[in-house]
């Protein structure tokens, strides 16, 4: 781990490094990720993440190339907005102070 924080001060934030005798670019931090996630249609998310794929199948999201993982994302993104669920919390606030007062 020393030797990629050295390399991330020293050259910045995407570098390539031989690991096991192979090649590989690093992106480390939020200014490498930001870097990747503007053109995602430059990534084969299958490829990248090999060992993943392995671990969670051909169907997860990591997994997936452009238009499947940007239509599964699209999907997904709607979960994780606070929006979604803003117009619901007076509803959710009374569930929970109803469940509160029946304990």
């Amino acid at each position: 781990m020393e030797s990629f924080l050295r390399a991330w001060r020293e050259v910045g934030p995407v570098f390539t490094t031989e690991v096991n005798g192979i090649e590989e670019v690093v992106f480390g931090g939020l200014d490498a990720n930001e870097q990747a996630w503007r053109s995602p249609d430059d990534w084969s998310y299958g490829e990248a993440v090999a060992v993943f794929r392995e671990e969670l199948s051909e169907l997860h999201l990591t997994q997936l190339d452009p238009d499947p993982h940007r239509r599964k994302r699209r999907l997904l993104n709607k979960a994780f907005k606070t929006s979604s669920i803003m117009e619901s919390m007076p509803a959710i606030a009374e569930q929970i102070m109803q469940g509160i007062a029946a304990i």
